[in-house]
């Protein structure tokens, strides 16, 4: 069976970045040329997140072509090339790793302490939303390809 995706964003106030449209018009033809269709549905004034996930499931559910399901939130910037991987994965349940919407002062505040230079503060300002399992004692995770977590955002799932 050919590989169907549903695009599921719930857009809270009918709004949503540049960063994510620009992604958006990206994907259908990332798509296309592996061979995969798409689908999308969007939710629009629903104020509960939770609410408007399962509005957008019961729509999954609904259309029969579509195999695989992935909530992109409105305001989430993404590689389409990364959807592909995530699907060849093949994995049940799968989730990309985007950086939360706060600043982590610790972070910084450490890195001033270590005399990292100015210029490199910027790449201690983020943290992400997921909480990985211990990765072999490492810090950072193999690049593209799945890694356990103990939990993640539903927001690029």
């Amino acid at each position: 069976m050919k590989k169907h995706l549903l695009i599921a964003t719930p857009m809270y106030g009918g709004m949503c970045t540049g960063f994510f449209t620009q992604s958006i018009l990206q994907l259908p033809g990332v798509l296309k040329e592996r061979g995969l269709d798409v689908s999308f549905s969007f939710m629009f004034n629903e104020s509960l997140i939770q609410r408007a996930r399962n509005a957008l499931v019961n729509v999954f559910m609904k259309k029969e072509e579509c195999t695989h399901l992935l909530f992109i939130d409105a305001d989430i910037r993404f590689n389409p090339h990364d959807i592909v991987t995530m699907l060849e994965a093949d994995k049940d349940i799968i989730c990309g790793i985007y950086p939360k919407k706060e600043i982590n002062w610790a972070n910084v505040e450490k890195a001033v302490k270590d005399n990292y230079p100015v210029e490199h503060l910027k790449h201690f300002t983020g943290s992400m939303v997921v909480n990985l399992v211990d990765y072999q004692g490492q810090v950072t995770v193999p690049r593209n390809e799945p890694v356990e977590i103990f939990a993640g955002g539903t927001g690029f799932m």
